[in-house]
């Protein structure tokens, strides 16, 4: 634990330690995937208690007088506050700003997000195509409204990485907290936001995107002969049974 986060410890902050204590227990039960949904009640005290408020007041007053240097888990190019980040989960404070986009993305993990400045949004929940498989991307599927919700401050809302596609509209920038776990999606799916239809597809996370590149430059190795071609062989044919479909067709492009 980072020495500087003593507010984790202290015992001043027990909406936090209560949520905290929550989503540790449902990871020691093995339900990480459904973390959200069974947290949603300590979430929502700490949203609406004055816990968080106090602790980004106090260390940044700290970093300000010189006390503190910038610490690592507050970003220094994005708006964004780690409150608490374990193997398994993470719980984060977000600047959100209004932007405009042409596409809608769906989740990469399960996420619980809640308003904690006041400035109400709208939040507009699609759904995916009917008989759509989250690892299976096609493209030309058309998501699915299922309705719009506003979110003031203190309410909250639970977003699932296999069901919903959200659209964020805001007027004004606004703090949000969100905990999620780590549990990936296999893909992103982007939609053009006129037409709903599926356009292309993302990593979810950083790994597969590492493991692709890492097919590809297997494959100019393999072609360019700098190392023996045995040993590139080998580790593609291990990348194509990898669980990702596009680490998979790297690697077939390589062989």
């Amino acid at each position: 634990m980072n020495e500087h986060r003593r507010y984790l410890t202290d015992g001043r902050f027990p909406r936090l330690s209560a949520l905290a204590a929550a989503a540790d227990a449902c990871v020691a039960e093995g339900n990480a995937a459904y973390l959200t949904s069974h947290c949603r009640e300590p979430f929502d005290g700490l949203l609406r208690s004055d816990e968080l408020s106090l602790i980004v007041a106090e260390t940044l007053h700290a970093v300000a007088s010189g006390d503190l240097v910038h610490p690592e888990w507050l970003s220094k190019t994005a708006e964004e506050w780690v409150v608490m980040d374990t193997r398994d989960y993470s719980l984060r404070l977000v600047a959100r700003k209004p932007r405009p986009g042409q596409l809608l993305q769906s989740l990469n993990f399960n996420c619980l997000v809640g308003n904690m400045s006041g400035p109400e949004f709208s939040l507009t929940r699609y759904g995916f195509p009917a008989g759509a498989q989250m690892d299976a991307f096609k493209v030309g599927l058309k998501a699915v409204e299922s309705g719009t919700l506003s979110l003031g401050r203190g309410e909250s809302v639970e977003l699932l990485m296999n069901q919903d596609i959200p659209h964020v509209q805001m007027r004004a920038p606004a703090l949000t907290l969100t905990l999620y776990p780590k549990v990936y999606a296999p893909l992103i799916w982007c939609f053009d936001r006129q037409s709903l239809q599926s356009v292309m597809a993302l990593a979810s996370h950083d790994s597969p995107v590492r493991r692709q590149a890492g097919a590809a430059m297997l494959q100019h190795i393999h072609q360019t002969e700098v190392l023996p071609v045995e040993a590139s062989l080998s580790t593609l044919s291990a990348l194509v049974r990898d669980e990702s479909h596009f680490v998979r067709w790297a690697a077939l492009q390589g062989l």
